[in-house]
């Protein structure tokens, strides 16, 4: 495929004269990693910004001409975009035919397609390549209706279960590939690294802090975990990320104490919160479970209540139960608050 749009792009500019060639090479930066602008080009050939869009403009048209409609590699293209639904956003465009290395000759390329519109960025959708803007309203209408949807359920989904949904409330033939694309293409759902949609401003789908990315760590182990552990799997969840810093087991631990969405519920162990554990000492749970027993427990009915609250040796529990100035005994061995 790269072969394929080198020769493509340079058997196209070689039709052009010298200074249409240049300023389209340096525009589209085809012969260098970065774009240039308009003033740059301008200032080292002595043009006005306006002259330097002109020449820009009439080497494309020239271009347009050349390639014609029938061209396979322009063909390729648009059914590739007409396969995901007949939109598609330009980063993946980009990184689909051109891989790592050759973004900017498919960025080129794209502009010399007389059959696909480029659409801007905006607040609702990221920059994107359409055949038609009936394919856009359709896109608005999905995802207005799943970010209602998210906003209903306030839980992240897969994408089996959006599609599932889709189906039910729209075309029951939209395919799967148009989905992921409108999808791909909307600021207001994202995907996070475990492969769950939900609303972009949600921190377990874009999680910017430390304690945002313990709370994806946690939702995605579904039980209580050492900060360790806890930070351990932040790193290995975001080993892919831009980011070079790795989560580090003390500031993971410093967070998580102060943030009311976790518990601790054990030496170095938490929880979150919206799983029904309570914040307190083992004192405090104690007293909570006897409060709301309404009668005399066993040691053993307090372990097993304990248990579900809280992660201790038995013998921490009978150090607290010994404070007689909290809890007290019947003839049955059983404990009460005083």
């Amino acid at each position: 495929m790269s072969e394929n749009l080198l020769q493509f792009t340079n058997s196209l500019l070689t039709n052009l004269p010298s200074r249409q060639r240049e300023v389209l090479e340096r525009r589209f930066g085809l012969k260098a990693p970065e774009r240039e602008t308009l003033e740059r080009i301008g200032r080292d050939y002595g043009l006005t910004r306006e002259r330097v869009r002109q020449i820009q403009e009439q080497g494309l048209a020239k271009l347009r001409q050349l390639a014609g409609h029938n061209n396979a590699f322009l063909h390729y293209i648009k059914t590739h975009i007409e396969e995901w639904g007949g939109i598609r956003r330009e980063d993946s465009l980009l990184f689909h035919f051109g891989e790592n290395k050759f973004h900017n000759h498919v960025f080129f390329i794209l502009h010399l397609h007389q059959f696909l519109e480029r659409k801007n960025e905006d607040d609702n959708f990221y920059v994107v390549w359409l055949t038609d803007f009936n394919f856009l309203n359709l896109a608005e209408k999905i995802v207005d209706f799943m970010s209602g949807y998210f906003q209903e359920i306030n839980t992240p989904l897969r994408f089996e279960e959006i599609y599932s949904i889709t189906k039910e409330n729209f075309d029951s033939n939209i395919g799967e590939r148009p989905l992921e694309s409108y999808l791909d293409a909307t600021k207001k759902i994202e995907k996070n690294p475990l492969g769950y949609f939900g609303l972009s401003f949600w921190p377990e789908i874009t999680p910017r802090s430390v304690k945002d990315k313990a709370l994806l760590a946690l939702k995605y182990a579904q039980k209580p975990l050492h900060f360790q552990e806890i930070t351990d799997l932040i790193n290995e969840i975001f080993k892919n990320s831009s980011e070079e810093r790795r989560a580090l087991a003390q500031t993971v631990h410093n967070e998580l104490i102060k943030d009311e969405r976790f518990v601790l519920v054990g030496r170095g162990l938490y929880a979150l919160k919206e799983w029904g554990y309570v914040e307190g000492t083992v004192k405090d749970i104690l007293v909570k479970i006897l409060k709301e027993s309404k009668k005399p427990l066993s040691k053993e009915e307090i372990f097993e209540k304990l248990a579900k609250q809280r992660f201790v040796k038995k013998t921490t529990v009978l150090l607290n139960l010994a404070d007689r100035e909290v809890f007290a005994r019947d003839e049955k061995g059983n404990y009460f608050l005083v």
